[in-house]
């Protein structure tokens, strides 16, 4: 056997070449790939160029808005190698499990996760390839999340942004170790996997309700009161705020109770998302367990729920 340079190369979804400031550890780094260099590339890992395209530009959301470009994610390693006389990969090479298990299926997933709660868009990577660059471009393996959905907006990082981006990465670590805090996630992530408005929402409400569900009677009122508490900057937000969770909310009732898929519309999937994922945010930095939050919500009033907002 004789050790090779492993090439790792994922496509991004829904994000646009902004997001290829962003620092990542681990020797990975961002790579944008122009439409013909995509291509050349592509013809020598697939069989059919046509097919491959097909699958990152309509199945899945992997090309540019405007089709000139691809962002990639690159990596290389090295690791034992043996082919079979018919060429295929006599066994799977040990390290490049390693690389997927440790950096890829931990790592960088942690990473899709703490980018689509910094903000709105589901960015991830569900076309991936390892490869040794050796003339042939020889795909050892292959890695397709076929039911990856496209995000109603590109995913876009100004410089401001970024900065935020850098210091909230280093500052989250996901999973959450407090239970309700991690259910609140995975709901949220959960809207991000369906394309039908009325799941979406759905998932978003049980969110909601896995934060600032106090259990007994009120429901809504306390929900919404609590929400309202936990994010309005002064007493007029929390008002504002207040008011719409109860309209959301009531939505919510309506759809589960007359079945209607008309009640909702696309803007109120993204403002419940909005303050879902704000939710999330404030409460991991409070660092606070369930009955310790929900006894302070209960205690503050509109405006009044601590300074730093």
């Amino acid at each position: 056997m004789a050790k090779k340079i492993i090439h790792f190369i994922g496509f991004v979804a829904n994000a646009d070449k902004s997001v290829s400031k962003i620092q990542l550890k681990h020797g990975f780094t961002f790579q944008v790939l122009s439409w013909d260099e995509a291509s050349q590339l592509l013809s020598k890992l697939e069989t059919s160029l046509w097919d491959a395209i097909r699958r990152l530009c309509m199945d899945l959301p992997c090309c540019s808005l405007d089709g000139k470009y691809f962002v990639c994610i690159v990596n290389t390693f090295e690791d034992d190698v043996e082919f079979t006389d018919k060429g295929g990969l006599a066994k799977l090479p040990g390290e490049l499990c390693k690389f997927q298990k440790e950096l890829v299926t931990n790592y960088l997933t942690k990473t899709w996760r703490a980018l689509r709660l910094f903000k709105e868009g589901n960015v991830g990577l569900p076309v991936s390839y390892y490869y040794i660059a050796d003339g042939m471009n020889k795909v050892l393996m292959g890695n397709l999340n076929s039911r990856f959905y496209r995000s109603r907006s590109a995913y876009t990082l100004d410089d401001a942004e970024l900065l935020s981006l850098m210091r909230f990465l280093n500052e989250v670590e996901i999973p959450f170790q407090s239970d309700f805090l991690e259910l609140g996630l995975e709901n949220y992530e959960l809207s991000h996997d369906t394309d039908r408005p009325t799941l979406e929402f759905l998932s978003l409400m049980i969110s909601l309700e896995t934060l600032l569900n106090p259990g007994g009677g009120e429901l809504i009122y306390r929900i919404s009161r609590n929400a309202a508490v936990l994010l309005g900057k002064n007493e007029n937000e929390s008002k504002l705020i207040f008011d719409d969770i109860k309209l959301l909310y009531h939505k919510r009732s309506q759809i589960v109770h007359t079945g209607s898929i008309k009640v909702i519309d696309i803007e109120d999937v993204l403002r419940l998302r909005e303050y879902v994922r704000r939710c999330i945010k404030r409460i991991h930095k409070l660092n606070l367990n369930k009955p310790e939050l929900l006894d302070i919500l209960n205690s503050s009033g509109f405006g009044c729920f601590c300074s730093d907002k």
